[in-house]
């Protein structure tokens, strides 16, 4: 089983969120959204409705799952064995953000 992962914040879901997940569902047997618990960020919506708002968005989905999580990303990676990482670019600051996070 090739079991994926989708994760940020979600504040609220977009197009473009949706339009990643739509296209990563179609490359995994098992795709994880994964709602980030960042407690020093003041969000808009609370965990639970963006959960929420991310399941009926994704109900056409499968093979699609919303959860969350809390702590360092690439631990949670490896804790739950996932085979790939789909992350969205908006800039080019993303860019060096996420060359950041492959390094760690």
């Amino acid at each position: 089983m090739y079991k994926c992962l989708v994760s940020g914040a979600f504040d609220p879901p977009t197009m473009g969120h949706m339009d990643m997940i739509n296209r990563a569902a179609k490359l995994c047997d098992q795709l994880d959204v994964c709602v980030a618990k960042n407690y020093s960020k003041s969000n808009m919506f609370t965990v639970e409705q963006r959960m929420e708002m991310l399941r009926a968005d994704t109900a056409h989905l499968n093979n699609v799952r919303v959860i969350s999580f809390e702590g360092h990303l690439a631990n949670f990676v490896i804790e739950n064995g996932y085979n790939a990482m789909f992350r969205g670019l908006r800039s080019e600051s993303d860019f060096g953000y996420e060359i950041q996070l492959e390094h760690i």
